[in-house]
């Protein structure tokens, strides 16, 4: 998240805050995200994954990912704070965001 504080004005960032703390209600019932932990070569490895489907102009994941993405993505090119941002900041926040759902779904599993 510190990142994101650098880049992203205090209302987008309060709106990205939203988006990961919608994440984690969701996951947090699982008992494996409570005892392990995503690591960063976890989240970098599939950044970069993700960084490179974009490239390919797709995305594959499972449902919980397509379903979940499907909604974020929804979010953000709806919510005028987030059409308000520029389409690279978009772009690497669905990146970041699909990441870190596929991180919690490779802990759950």
């Amino acid at each position: 998240m510190a990142g994101y504080k650098i880049d992203l004005k205090p209302q987008e960032l309060d709106e990205v805050l939203n988006l990961y703390i919608a994440i984690w209600e969701f996951f947090k019932t699982d008992p494996q995200t409570k005892v392990k932990a995503i690591t960063e070569s976890q989240f970098d490895q599939l950044q970069i994954f993700n960084i490179n489907l974009v490239g390919k102009d797709t995305f594959s994941g499972g449902e919980t990912t397509s379903v979940m993405l499907s909604a974020i993505i929804q979010r953000i090119g709806t919510h005028p704070t987030f059409q308000k941002m520029g389409i690279q900041k978009r772009g690497a926040l669905i990146v970041g965001v699909k990441s870190t759902i596929e991180c919690f779904q490779e802990l759950a599993s």
